[in-house]
């Protein structure tokens, strides 16, 4: 793969701020997107057309997220919240309970399910189990939680790391959760008790994004010590030292069938390696002057989206070699 395999087929344009992350809904059909204006907006993949803007944090959006079924997206803001949107066509979204209790709160934002209130400090990441019924999300106020999805109460604070917690996944199955911090750590906790498992020391900086490979047996870390590794979740061991980012690395995501790992850094960088032998596959600056924040797989493998500074989100279609 060279870096003319990457062909540009267009891009999201509707956020008027940085677009800070993005996420490809499991059918493939829509993409969520969040960003410094406040705002979560929904896309139709293939027309790139905007189909709804979410509009009810009060600071800038750093993660967004789909749910497993495709109904729902979790968004996480400097506002200290977490929030729980409806997907368009689903059932109607409900009054926020808290909001209700409150004669002097603010209408419902329209879409808006539920708040997640809680931490202390702004969120950098959110995520769903697998099973779709609990949700993680992590901040800087050094803690990770898991949450009821369908009540909005929390189950479990974990004191994650020393600073500011900025990634955060689950296992495949479900079992153990992921967070890296600025202490340069990546810790697995059991989602069970939130009992520390493993304590990885791999990155020599902030560890800002982690990914658990679909086959639940690597994970993939981006830091600011600007590489990438994969590493074996059962022992900490390193798989792999991917160089070759000429910036922080801030978003990390595999290809459904696990080949395949994408990277972008804050330099505008895209990297696609290829993930068993620990090469870059393809590399591509995304635009002149344009920071790169986030970057998420179509399920089909096919396409690339990436989170830009310049307010859009691009696309980009990826030719893989036949052998």
């Amino acid at each position: 793969m060279t870096t003319d395999t990457f062909r540009p087929i267009g891009s999201l344009e509707g956020h008027t701020e940085p677009v800070y992350s993005v996420a490809w809904a499991p059918d493939g059909r829509t993409i969520a997107t969040a960003g410094l204006d406040d705002t979560v907006r929904l896309w139709d993949a293939s027309t790139r057309k905007e189909i709804r803007k979410y509009e009810g944090h009060t600071k800038i959006v750093t993660a967004v997220a789909i749910a497993p079924d495709g109904k729902s997206i979790l968004s996480g803001s400097g506002d200290n919240s977490a929030k729980l949107w409806a997907y368009p066509g689903t059932e109607p979204a409900k009054e926020d309970p808290k909001a209700k209790a409150n004669a002097k709160a603010k209408p419902t934002p329209p879409g808006l399910i539920r708040t997640f209130s809680g931490h202390s400090g702004g969120l950098y990441g959110v995520a769903y189990h697998p099973e779709g019924q609990r949700i993680a999300t992590c901040a800087s106020d050094k803690t990770a939680r898991i949450w009821d999805l369908a009540k909005g109460t929390q189950i479990r604070s974990i004191t994650a790391h020393a600073a500011i917690v900025y990634g955060i996944a689950f296992a495949p199955k479900g079992d153990i959760l992921a967070t890296s911090g600025d202490d340069k750590l990546i810790k697995l906790w059991k989602v069970e008790d939130g009992k520390e498992v493993r304590k990885i020391e791999v990155h020599e900086a902030p560890v800002y994004a982690i990914a658990y490979r679909p086959d639940g047996k690597a994970i993939a870390s981006g830091s600011s010590d600007r590489t990438v590794r994969i590493w074996n979740p059962e022992d900490g061991k390193g798989l792999h030292k991917l160089e070759g980012h000429t910036g922080d690395v801030y978003s990390v995501a595999w290809s459904r069938d696990g080949r395949w790992l994408a990277s972008v850094d804050n330099a505008g960088i895209l990297i696609v390696w290829n993930a068993s032998a620990g090469k870059p596959a393809g590399r591509h600056r995304i635009a002149s002057r344009v920071l790169t924040y986030s970057v998420a797989w179509s399920p089909d493998s096919s396409t690339l989206a990436v989170a830009g500074s310049d307010g859009k989100t691009h696309l980009l279609t990826v030719h893989f070699p036949t052998a």
